[in-house]
This record gives structure tokens, C-alpha cells and sequence, in this order.
């Protein structure tokens, strides 16, 4: 896209998935969401400004974001609770994080969800505004029994977990 002063704008765009295997949920880290490829679930990392080994997404230029994670948790029980978010860093993209939107925090309840007996799913999205070199990423906690994010698809293949973001400008 062409900017005001006859530059452009730097592209910056993802869209990444749980892979084939269930992930563990960490209290205080990213969550990484390894499959920036599949094209059958329109992943993509223009401008591979999001790591798959950190979970983290580098804001390349200062500007308006916009961010969504979507998570599936699987053997939920009595007691258990869920949470989603997202963590900000400083621009030297390591330290200090702090959570900058607080999602959906929930309390297991059984047959609660269309997914079935011990599932429960939660979501986020938010926009923001970012300086160049920070990072930003997904955070799902869960109390109670071992966590689990499930790896599954839906009937038509899509992946229930995941993390996307893009420039709005």
C-alpha cells in the first residue's frame, strides 16, 4: 500500500497453528504455534516477522496492529479454569512483559461447550499501538489438571488453536 509521503508500507502479516501434535500451555511464555504453511488453514508469515520457535511476533514498524488467538482446551474437569491474552515486551523484544489485553477467563463446566464432554474453548482478539522492535504475543494458562491444548480439526479439516496478527496502519 502506497503511504502519504510516496514510500510503503512495510508488510507485516501472520497466521499460524496448533501442528499435529497437542501443545502444553506455559503460566508466564508465549504460546508457539508452529505451522505458518498450511495452506489449507491459510497460514502465512509475510514478512517472517512471527517465530515458530519463539511464539513471539517482532513489530517490524511502529503503528496500529491488530491480534487474535483462538484456543481449544481438552480434559477439562471439575475445578479447572481457563485464560487467554497477550503480553507485550519493551522494543528490545525481551523484557519486561506485560499482559495487554486480558481475554476470556472461565471456569470448567461440563457438556458446557458444542465440543463435547471435557473441552473448553477461549478467544481474544484486540488492536493496539505498537513500537518498532517489540514483541507481542499469545498467552493460555490453565489451572487444575494437566494442561492441554488440543491438536484437532473441526469436520472440515480447520484447526481449532491458533495466533494471527497484521498491520492495520
Amino acid at each position: 500500500l502506497p503511504s502519504a509521503n510516496g514510500g510503503s508500507f512495510a508488510t507485516a502479516s501472520f497466521k499460524a497453528v496448533i501442528g499435529s501434535s497437542n501443545l502444553t500451555p506455559s503460566t508466564a511464555n508465549p504460546q508457539v504455534y508452529p505451522d505458518v504453511t498450511s495452506a489449507d488453514h491459510g497460514c502465512h508469515n509475510i514478512g517472517n516477522h512471527y517465530s515458530t520457535t519463539t511464539g513471539k511476533f517482532i513489530i517490524p514498524v511502529t503503528g496500529v496492529y491488530f491480534f487474535h488467538t483462538s484456543v481449544l482446551f481438552q480434559s477439562m474437569g471439575s475445578g479447572d479454569s481457563m485464560e487467554v491474552g497477550f503480553y507485550k515486551t519493551d522494543t528490545d523484544g525481551s523484557s519486561n512483559a506485560v499482559q495487554f489485553c486480558q481475554g476470556e477467563r472461565k471456569d470448567y463446566s461440563a457438556n458446557s461447550t458444542s465440543y463435547g464432554d471435557g473441552y473448553m474453548h477461549g478467544e481474544v482478539s484486540s488492536t493496539g499501538y505498537f513500537t518498532a522492535g517489540q514483541a507481542v504475543y499469545a498467552n493460555s494458562k490453565r489451572s487444575g489438571s494437566t494442561p492441554v491444548i488440543h491438536a484437532g480439526t473441526n469436520g472440515s479439516g480447520k484447526k481449532f488453536s491458533g495466533f494471527l496478527g497484521y498491520r492495520i496502519g
